[in-house]
């Protein structure tokens, strides 16, 4: 569920917990939430920020979602490699 509601919300990384709230939550009604900046890098892709984010040897800084997508359905531009940036 935190993934896809990650997804809606477009962020790279959500967590939803029960208790009470950090004191630099922002709280509404009886939802309150924190925004942190998430670790890693952008993808050049997906754009999510993803610690698994990296420069492939075929030249694409993509995650590692994105490059299993891209390697089982662009196999033959794999091959051939993207331009360098």
């Amino acid at each position: 569920m935190d993934s896809n509601v990650a997804q809606l919300l477009i962020v790279s990384e959500l967590t939803i917990a029960e208790g009470p709230a950090p004191e630099s939550a922002v709280s509404f009604e009886d939802v309150a939430f924190t925004v942190e900046r998430a670790a890693g890098e952008v993808c050049d892709r997906c754009r999510r920020i993803d610690p698994t984010t990296a420069e492939r040897s075929y030249h694409a800084v993509i995650c590692d979602h994105c490059a299993s997508i891209v390697e089982e359905n662009f196999a033959d531009a794999v091959a051939e490699g993207f331009e360098a940036k």
